[in-house]
């Protein structure tokens, strides 16, 4: 667990929220200064086993195509 609270220390983690009951941990990161990747490595150097990832945002449906308007 010490190796979690250094986590919030590390620029661009914005938040940690540990769930122990539910056996989840919700990171929240600048996206702009960290990827995913670097984020589960980082969880996997404290110590943890990173079963599924979760997105918070669901995936979105592709947007259908647009027909295109003939230049008069």
């Amino acid at each position: 667990m010490v190796a979690l609270g250094k986590l919030k220390e590390v620029y661009g983690i914005r938040r940690v929220l540990i769930d122990e009951e539910w056996k989840v941990i919700t990171v929240e990161y600048d996206a702009t200064r960290l990827t995913a990747v670097n984020v589960e490595q980082l969880l996997r150097r404290g110590g943890l086993d990173i079963v599924e990832v979760l997105p918070l945002i669901p995936p979105q449906p592709a947007a259908e195509p647009v027909a295109a308007v003939p230049a008069s």
